[in-house]
């Protein structure tokens, strides 16, 4: 008898790397994020209550 699986193996886990960004990746991010943040609160401040 032969059986068909639909679903392959689970892959092993693997461990993210230690560090994905540098320090001035993570420094550009961070000021991005805070812009857009600040946009978005004053955009759609009536939104958060």
């Amino acid at each position: 008898m032969t059986v068909y699986r639909e679903l392959p193996d689970l892959l092993p886990p693997s461990r993210p790397p230690h560090a994905t960004m540098g320090p001035g990746e993570q420094a550009a991010f961070s000021t991005g994020y805070a812009e857009r943040l600040a946009h978005d609160r004053k955009e759609f401040g009536e939104l958060l209550g």
